[in-house]
């Protein structure tokens, strides 16, 4: 059984760029100054939207530099970004505002226990 979410397709950097023809910057520049929304699931992995994209372009074509995140809210657009955004809270909750262990701790318990056999 098919639902909302089955329809929803998230983009990276690199397949917009490629969709739009331009540098991954570019995109980067975009989701930046919030002209295209996007989802920043963790600090290293964006998503966008395919519908954002798609509203970017549709806006774009007719006065370029016209479309901000007001007038495309994410929210609206798709509700797996609420989900998304929900999940990224829960886990910076649970790691104390971290997504990641700071990997020099990791690294100093790894020596410690190196040295110590």
């Amino acid at each position: 059984m098919a639902t909302a979410r089955d329809d929803i397709e998230l983009l990276t950097v690199t397949e917009v760029a490629r969709r739009l023809r331009v540098h991954r910057s570019t995109v980067w520049r975009l989701v930046q100054s919030q002209r295209l929304p996007a989802i920043h699931v963790t600090p290293r992995i964006t998503r966008i939207p395919r519908r954002a994209v798609e509203a970017f372009v549709e806006a774009a074509s007719g006065q370029p530099g016209m479309v901000s995140e007001s007038d495309h809210p994410v929210e609206e657009m798709d509700p797996i970004v609420r989900d998304l955004r929900r999940f990224r809270e829960g886990l910076l909750a649970k790691r104390h505002g971290q997504l990641f262990s700071d990997s020099t701790e990791i690294l100093r318990r790894l020596r410690e226990d190196r040295a110590a056999r």
